[in-house]
């Protein structure tokens, strides 16, 4: 929904690009790198804990918690 994806999209953008983030989706999987451009429908997450050489495009509407490390 609009709402919703709104909802995480600001979330996103306040936290800006490089942020270590942990990105959880609605079918329990989990992301964790730094944050990457945020699109308008999709959210890039770089440097992938264990799989630094990827990246991964995840579907805004697919992200059901936002995780973060606070230092």
């Amino acid at each position: 929904g609009l709402a919703a994806t709104g909802t995480i999209r600001e979330a996103l953008t306040k936290l800006g690009d490089g942020r270590d983030v942990e990105l959880v989706l609605n079918n329990g999987k989990s992301y964790r790198g730094k944050l990457g451009t945020i699109g308008t429908e999709t959210v890039l997450v770089t440097n992938l804990v264990g799989k630094e050489f990827y990246d991964v495009l995840i579907d805004l509407d697919e992200v059901a918690a936002i995780e973060l490390r606070t230092r």
